[in-house]
């Protein structure tokens, strides 16, 4: 070692609930200026507790020189993959980002897992109306935490695509199809956003669904709260009827009436029947939500 120089010491702290204001702080200044973002606090924390995918030993940050520098919020699911919540990065630190990643691997060891990916979906029950992942000027290739999941061996997987509804126009509804009905359903609830569904059945079975909620604490351009429309799925027998645009202009107009200014909703950027579905029914595309994947055991 050169005069001068020194040895950074890392080490590795797994999360604790019980004091979190450390990956409170860093959570917040990474997602500083993000769209549809809103800095989370210890009331959130302790929803966390309450979830049953709530796993602490997935949660792990990196200490430099005494300094946190990065904070991963992991989590191994029921099948053979490890998904990521967030992956946030002090500026400047990408090289112990990577080695946050490298150590969560570690861990991950002898439990079946075979893939990472990340940030997706699933985050949502943790950080709720966060859009998690989200790159304000994609695809940021100089962002620290993109940086980080490259030199770990990283790719880039199909991104989603995020589509803005604004609704200060009035939403139009079309028709519900012939001999279907559609019923309103209590989805199971969320932190501190207010949820609603729709079923459309026939027969007696259900044909298509759409679930939506609004966040009041999450706010549009215009001040005003967003609303999110998701998932809506429809069964295969049943598809190219309309099902799905009717019941999201059913709740983009409830939403509407909720206080909302504007609806976000995601979708893969090459399903293209549902691209349509959702331009149609007033959505515009506005940004990319970027997917993470790493193969374990490879290279």
């Amino acid at each position: 070692m050169h005069e001068g120089e020194r040895t950074l010491k890392r080490e590795l702290k797994i999360f604790d609930p019980d004091d979190p204001r450390t990956e409170i702080a860093l959570v917040n200044t990474f997602t500083e200026g993000w769209p549809y973002s809103r800095p989370i606090d210890e009331a959130l924390i302790q929803h966390w507790r309450t979830l049953d995918r709530f796993q602490r030993e997935h949660m792990l940050t990196a200490w430099e020189d005494r300094r946190p520098v990065a904070f991963i919020h992991g989590e191994v699911a029921s099948d053979d993959v490890a998904h990521i919540a967030i992956l946030a990065v002090r500026p400047g630190q990408a090289e112990a980002g990577t080695w946050l990643l490298e150590q969560w691997h570690g861990a991950l060891a002898g439990k079946g897992v075979t893939q990472c990916r990340g940030p997706t979906a699933r985050a949502g029950a943790f950080y709720g109306g966060f859009v998690i992942g989200l790159e304000p000027y994609p695809p940021s290739w100089a962002t620290a935490a993109v940086e980080s999941f490259l030199r770990a061996g990283y790719r880039m997987g199909p991104p989603d695509l995020i589509m803005v509804c604004d609704l200060s126009q009035e939403v139009k509804q079309d028709p519900v199809p012939q001999d279907y009905e559609v019923i309103e359903v209590e989805p199971a609830s969320e932190y501190e956003a207010k949820v609603f569904g729709y079923h459309a059945v026939r027969n007696g079975q259900k044909a298509a669904h759409c679930y939506a909620r609004l966040y009041p604490a999450l706010t549009s351009p215009a001040g005003l709260p967003v609303g999110q429309i998701g998932n809506v799925t429809t069964e295969p027998e049943h598809r190219n009827r309309g099902l799905a645009r009717a019941m999201v202009q059913m709740s983009l107009r409830r939403l509407a009436g909720m206080g909302a200014g504007e609806a976000l909703i995601a979708t893969g950027l090459e399903n293209r029947p549902a691209l349509r579905a959702y331009e149609r029914a007033g959505f515009q595309r506005r940004h990319l939500l970027t997917d993470w994947i790493c193969d374990l055991g490879e290279g």
